[in-house]
């Protein structure tokens, strides 16, 4: 078990149908303090959870991307895009399952002061499929059971 602070999840079992953004921004705080505080070789990991499984009536996949803004607002403002997983396949999104094995995500310690993720839903849409994203001090590498 894991002790996890409120202000560091991305999204809290959210409910993934069609491209979205993760329901939560996480404020890293001016990049001048960022950049202290990680320095250019440390980056805090993301973890991701699948919490139910995803469904669709075709061969939907979903991938996700980390942003990072102006705004506190998700898609708004100046944005940069850091990272683009994979396209998964909904037959590897089953609830319990870690994405954490398939790709690693990282905040990078070039992030603009608002960090987010955006879930892109391709050739779908999801008809179930949840997930929890929480940015931690470590990748946690056992699959939750």
């Amino acid at each position: 078990m894991a002790i996890l602070d409120t202000s560091l999840i991305l999204s809290n079992a959210q409910a993934i149908t069609t491209t979205a953004y993760s329901e939560n921004v996480i404020d890293l705080g001016t990049p001048d303090t960022w950049n202290a505080r990680s320095g250019q070789a440390r980056e805090l990991p993301i973890n991701l959870d699948i919490t139910e499984d995803f469904d669709a009536s075709g061969g939907a996949t979903l991938t996700i991307v980390v942003l990072s803004g102006t705004s506190a607002t998700a898609g708004s403002g100046t944005v940069t895009t850091h990272y683009s997983s994979p396209a998964i396949p909904k037959a590897s999104l089953l609830a319990a399952a870690s994405l954490n094995a398939l790709f690693r995500l990282f905040v990078p310690h070039d992030a603009r002061r608002y960090l987010y993720l955006q879930y892109v839903v391709a050739t779908g849409p999801m008809t179930a499929g949840k997930i929890t994203a929480t940015a931690a001090t470590a990748v946690r590498r056992n699959i939750p059971v």
